[in-house]
């Protein structure tokens, strides 16, 4: 399998937050990442309707 690298930028809350996640979980915080990323995915692409809402959020409010 192939990886690429990916560079984040996150709130600093965030940050915390992920850390005490992958402590928890007792990985590590690159693949804590990379685990977090792939469930994220696989649960937005599941709903379409949301993922339209997070890709063009201005669009989404005009339409109501």
């Amino acid at each position: 399998m192939q990886r690429i690298t990916v560079t984040l930028e996150m709130h600093p809350d965030d940050y915390r937050r992920m850390r005490e996640a992958a402590q928890t979980a007792q990985i590590p915080e690159p693949e804590f990442c990379a685990l977090a990323i792939h469930k994220g995915v696989k649960v937005l692409m599941n709903c379409q309707a949301d993922v339209s809402a997070l890709l063009h959020p201005l669009n989404a409010g005009a339409m109501k």
